[in-house]
């Protein structure tokens, strides 16, 4: 048997030391903590052991030793009484054990509570990997275990919610999101019987919730799962405010004279509320707010050109020969300088059309010769948020940690329907981009068949 690093925290009694006699002679190092002290363990401690009586019930809950522990925690009851008092969750504990106590019961006890732990934390940091990379998506976001519980909200979720990390966490997911449609009922409440039936547990769904501040809010949500869809790690709510539910569907063009833009209020007062959602696979989109831009009816289709050669590399600046080439491969220098300004312009002038004149333009940058698209945190970009996804999967499956990996694969093929930027097939500067993508799909989904097979 391996030696283990014990702790036991309170009375030890008649009853318990024998077992703790037995326990020592057969190699284990066992350190006795007074009952409530807060204390640091060392790191090499493997397992707690906490005696309960229907005298200490009452104080575990208090004990911050136990709350913030790492490490495995068994329970030992010296009294029948005891039993019916406490929930043995509450306290953290993966195990228990009953008096009269035996050394193999217990040593029992403890390696499976170290086995519980383990697999605990492991799911754990595959979590919180997730809650890391889930912070800035312009979406509001919940992340639940696979019983439904919530683990993490992003900022924009606490704000549409009216809530705060201590008012969601450990909290069921249907009572945080509460959908007030008398004619839906809630499917979040039974989420936890529709594992296994895919990945997709709530398909994208228009509801009504009230959240903590009493306000109501048009939705639009969906529900998937985190990991292996049979046995996911938990799952994920994702969500956005639809204020156009109750009336009919809008398609906004963008022209100049325009006096109400979907991107930006004349006042200003609305700005950190704008979400833009761009969809570079298969039909080009763009929407602001679930308002849908119809790009198509520009006036200037230069313009719509220059967005897309700009969103190919979004983020980053564009040198403006390479856009005059790829908008007007025959013309001159000056020509080219001319109609690039003026098409900047009125790209301008169709994102942000009530920005004044002469003032800084808060999505197109110009930057010593080169342009830039940025919309800053609130974008939702397909093409982006795959490659991010793809290259911390490739990080974790380097390591080798596959079902991690899994993941992040998984999730990266959610956001990937159809070829990219199939307006530009037969462009150069796009071939290249395309490429990438359909490599890197056939690549991961090889890379799942093989962890499939790994598995089983």
């Amino acid at each position: 048997m391996k030696s283990l690093n014990l702790v036991i925290s309170g009375t030890v009694n008649d009853i318990l030391r024998p077992v703790l006699d037995d326990l020592h002679k057969q190699g284990c190092s066992i350190q006795s903590v007074e009952a409530g002290k807060d204390v640091t363990l060392e790191s090499s401690t493997d397992a707690i052991l906490i005696p309960v009586s229907s005298g200490t019930v009452g104080e575990l809950h208090k004990r911050q030793l136990f709350e913030r522990s790492r490490f495995a925690r068994v329970l030992m009851f010296t009294d029948n009484d005891a039993i019916d008092m406490l929930d043995p969750i509450s306290v953290g504990a993966q195990a228990m054990v009953f008096a009269p106590f035996h050394p193999a019961a217990v040593l029992n006890a403890i390696e499976t509570a170290i086995r519980i732990q383990g697999q605990q934390s492991t799911l754990e940091e595959s979590l919180a990997h997730y809650m890391e990379s889930h912070k800035h998506l312009g979406e509001a976001i919940l992340l639940t275990d696979k019983a439904g519980l919530v683990l993490f909200a992003n900022d924009w979720a606490k704000t549409l919610l009216g809530v705060s990390d201590v008012d969601l966490n450990g909290q069921h997911v249907a009572d945080v999101f509460p959908i007030d449609d008398e004619d839906l009922e809630n499917p979040l409440e039974d989420l936890a019987d529709q594992v296994g039936e895919g990945s997709q547990l709530v398909p994208a769904t228009r509801a009504t919730i009230r959240g903590a501040d009493g306000q109501a809010k048009e939705v639009l949500f969906q529900v998937k799962t985190i990991g292996d869809e049979k046995a996911p790690d938990g799952m994920l709510l994702v969500f956005h405010e639809y204020r156009l539910r109750k009336k009919p569907k809008q398609v906004v063009t963008l022209k100049e004279g325009d006096k109400s833009s979907p991107v930006r209020n004349g006042d200003g007062g609305d700005d950190d509320m704008r979400v833009v959602r761009i969809q570079t696979f298969g039909e080009f989109q763009i929407s602001i707010d679930d308002e849908v831009i119809d790009v198509h009816r520009w006036r200037s289709k230069k313009a719509l050109d220059a967005l897309c050669l700009l969103l190919h590399s979004y983020g980053k600046p564009v040198q403006k020969d390479i856009l005059i080439d790829f908008l007007w491969p025959d013309a001159d220098g000056a020509t080219g300088n001319r109609r690039l300004l003026n098409v900047i312009s009125e790209l301008r002038k169709y994102l942000e059309p009530n920005a004044k004149r002469y003032s800084r333009n808060n999505f197109i940058r110009h930057e010593s010769g080169m342009y830039r698209l940025s919309f800053e945190d609130n974008v939702y970009l397909d093409a982006a948020l795959f490659r991010d996804l793809i290259r911390q999967g490739d990080y974790h499956w380097g390591v080798g940690e596959y079902r991690m990996a899994r993941t992040y694969y998984q999730e990266a093929l959610q956001h990937k329907f159809g070829v990219f930027m199939p307006r530009y097939l037969n462009s150069p500067l796009f071939d290249e981009a395309r490429e990438y993508f359909e490599e890197t799909e056939e690549r991961i989904r090889q890379r799942l068949g093989f962890d499939a097979e790994r598995q089983a």
